[in-house]
């Protein structure tokens, strides 16, 4: 797929006017190639994952006594009312940075941004390739899960709401939290800008 990718257009594009520009360390919107710009989020979303101030996964000795009272799997409901049984929402002394929630809905706009070049530039090859119905399945379960937990403005569904409204109409993609999705015509009369930074 890589080789696929084009390094002719000036910047990733998932529409005709839906254009995505890198933001750099100096916070300015640059445009890159969709081969960079894939690059660069990709390098970023395994940067972030990888640091323990926004990911903790060690915890020291507070940590391992909760693991100890906790089991991985929950315990068998009958038996709830044991103490020595709770489960706690995390570790004691385990803590996610401030603007954790911000930094996921990051990594989730710009993963949707990648998902939303495949379809536009590359859907034809995915096809030929055979790769479709990956593809769709890996698409679907992202934009479920983005819709439960909140993770995707609608502007940023702008560009894939034809693909979205289609799945969520046929039940590939459960309307979030019983809602419906907005209509295809709804966020077509919000427009897209020319231009989105990530």
């Amino acid at each position: 797929m890589a080789n696929a990718c084009c390094y002719a257009p000036p910047a990733s594009r998932a529409a005709a006017r839906v254009e995505y520009l890198w933001t750099n360390n100096e916070q300015k919107s640059v445009r890159v190639s969709a081969p960079e710009y894939i690059d660069y989020v990709t390098t970023w979303v395994q940067s972030q994952i990888n640091d323990p101030n926004v990911f903790p996964s060690r915890a020291g000795a507070a940590a391992r006594r909760w693991a100890v009272l906790c089991p991985r799997r929950l315990p068998d409901p009958t038996r709830w009312s044991r103490p020595s049984l709770r489960i706690h929402p995390r570790p004691p002394g385990v803590e996610f940075p401030k603007n954790f929630g911000e930094i996921v809905k990051a990594i989730f706009k710009r993963l949707f941004r990648v998902l939303a070049h495949i379809y536009h530039s590359h859907y034809d090859k995915v096809v030929i390739m055979n790769e479709d119905p990956h593809l769709n399945t890996l698409f679907a379960h992202f934009v479920s899960f983005a819709l439960e937990f909140k993770l995707l403005d609608d502007k940023e569904l702008t560009p894939m709401r034809d693909l979205i409204d289609e799945l969520t109409r046929t039940g590939v993609i459960p309307s979030p939290s019983g809602a419906s999705a907005p209509s295809s015509g709804a966020a077509a009369s919000a427009g897209a800008a020319p231009a989105a930074s990530a």
